[in-house]
């Protein structure tokens, strides 16, 4: 489940006391809250279309490009990623993507960022993924 708060967009790259407050009300980072940094810009273009009488809609995010902290950017070219999200059960749109043989892989944009851009972490869940994608990315190192 996302928890969201709000963050002033003219600074996105630091967190507020308010923020780490926040923050440190989650049992899972209350030890460490106060020393939480940057690690990954994640930016990219997204589309949503909404199917007909709330039957789900689908975002299709492109240019997926990551920035690391030490400022080199990982960008996936010629991927997007298309998440659909309906009523529980498949939609149309999850049909035709089978149909030109596409299937679902979990994944976390998030998590993803952090392992292309600090590849000294070790292989977790997104090893496969990342592997898989590592010769469509296009590297820029500050």
């Amino acid at each position: 489940m996302k928890s969201r708060f709000p963050h002033e967009s003219g600074d996105l790259e630091s967190l507020s006391a308010l923020d780490r407050a926040w923050l440190g009300s989650f049992d899972a980072v209350r030890q460490v809250a106060g020393r939480l940094q940057p690690s990954v810009a994640t930016h990219y273009r997204r589309s949503t279309l909404v199917f007909p009488n709330g039957s789900g809609r689908m975002t299709i995010d492109q240019g997926l490009t990551f920035i690391g902290r030490n400022g080199a950017w990982r960008q996936l070219d010629g991927y997007c990623v298309i998440e659909t999200k309906g009523t529980g059960h498949p939609v149309p749109f999850d049909r035709l993507l089978w149909s030109a043989g596409h299937r679902p892989v979990p994944a976390s944009k998030f998590a993803l960022g952090v392992c292309l851009s600090h590849p000294e972490l070790p292989a977790n869940r997104w090893h496969r993924l990342r592997g898989r994608l590592a010769p469509s990315l296009l590297q820029i190192d500050a």
